[in-house]
């Protein structure tokens, strides 16, 4: 069984208002109001001056003391925007020789879209089935926000960070109880056409709570045994109406980055799962589900023993 022997995040310390990115983004007065009112958003961290190799170096400098300790043998890089703000080949290879990481294979996750960051879980759940003790694999997530990926209307608005992992073959904290990935390949065009986002509408909450529920029985558990649900950091309204359809206290399902931070993509779910058990939400054996969804759409869950 997996764990996750470090968990950290790296976001700027810049923040900025929805009200000052109004003209920005292009936002309508309208937009300002859904989005601070009924989405609950406020901040997001965002430094436009910040490359996206400093973002990631953010949140690896921070695992450094411990990789040392294992042969890496794999750094999986997962983000969501395709067209990155830098090379990605290149990219890779810049972290691969700053943290002296001989002989690992560096690679890209991406077709998940938001949701690849816990996809990776499930790869390197595959990776580490016959690996050595001494064998760990890097899960690296981030992205820049920029251009017409930096708002996504009437969902969020995204924002700047990075998240990294040291995933190792066993372990006492943090063990990855399963994984879990569907794909409901009826909307992989996305929902610009109008009458297939009607029929995602008209059923996805019930897929969703189908998904969770199946995620969490494949380990022998069920919602009530959860402590928390760690969801992508998009909007407080959504995921309360997710919470009243799975019939669990909204306090289950934690929201409290969402005025803070802002949208980090593939880094949310991590994100996350730090500030929630540096605030004493997460105690040792715990038992928590990380959800992710990504457009295509993919549907992916880990649940995770503290």
């Amino acid at each position: 069984m997996i764990a996750i022997k470090e968990l950290v995040y790296y976001v700027p310390e810049q923040r900025v208002s929805i009200q000052d990115l109004k003209q920005e983004l292009a936002l309508t007065d309208e937009d300002v109001f859904v989005h601070t009112t009924f989405l609950g958003q406020k901040m997001v961290a965002y430094d436009p001056n910040l490359p996206l190799l400093s973002l990631l170096q953010g949140a690896m400098d921070q695992l450094r003391p411990q990789l040392a300790n294992y042969r890496i043998t794999h750094l999986l890089y997962t983000h969501t925007v395709g067209c990155n703000q830098a090379p990605l080949q290149p990219l890779l290879q810049q972290l691969v020789q700053h943290y002296a990481l001989d002989g690992c294979n560096a690679m890209a996750i991406t077709q998940g879209s938001c949701a690849a960051g816990l996809m990776a879980l499930k790869y390197a759940e595959t990776l580490l089935a016959e690996a050595a003790d001494d064998e760990a694999i890097i899960i690296l997530c981030g992205d820049r926000s920029f251009g017409s990926w930096r708002k996504q209307p009437g969902t969020a608005i995204t924002a700047d960070g990075a998240a990294a992992a040291l995933v190792t073959k066993h372990g006492q904290q943090r063990r990855v109880l399963s994984t879990h990935m569907a794909i409901d390949s009826r909307f992989h065009m996305g929902f610009s056409d109008p009458k297939v986002l009607e029929l995602f509408r008209q059923d996805s909450l019930d897929r969703l709570k189908q998904f969770v529920v199946d995620s969490i029985a494949a380990s022998g558990y069920q919602l009530s045994d959860l402590t928390l649900i760690l969801p992508p950091i998009t909007n407080k309204s959504s995921w309360k109406t997710v919470a009243n359809h799975l019939g669990i206290e909204r306090q289950k399902i934690y929201v409290e980055n969402v005025p803070k931070i802002g949208h980090c993509f593939t880094a949310d779910n991590f994100i996350n799962y730090c500030t929630a058990t540096a605030e004493g939400k997460i105690q040792a054996g715990d038992l928590c589900l990380l959800l992710s969804t990504g457009t295509g759409f993919f549907y992916t869950a880990v649940l995770i023993q503290h």
